[in-house]
């Protein structure tokens, strides 16, 4: 599936689907035609909470305190 800021349909059988906020471009006839609009990344973890802005502590060590897992 290709991510891309702007889908449109490349064939005749492509078709338009929203779903969860999210464009996307379904082909039944050529898998390769697959897009979805957005951007997504995993960079932002959110504001620094208040324990850790006033504590002094290196910006690696405050990303293994706050890290999330799962994925």
């Amino acid at each position: 599936m290709k991510v891309r800021s702007s889908v449109k349909k490349l064939c005749e059988f492509c078709r338009s689907v929203k779903r969860r906020g999210k464009v996307y471009i379904l082909c039944p006839s050529n898998p390769k035609h697959k897009q979805r609009q957005g951007f997504s990344t995993l960079a932002y973890q959110g504001p620094l909470s208040p324990i850790c802005s006033s504590v002094k502590i290196g910006y690696n060590t405050w990303m293994l305190l706050t890290r999330k897992s799962g994925l």
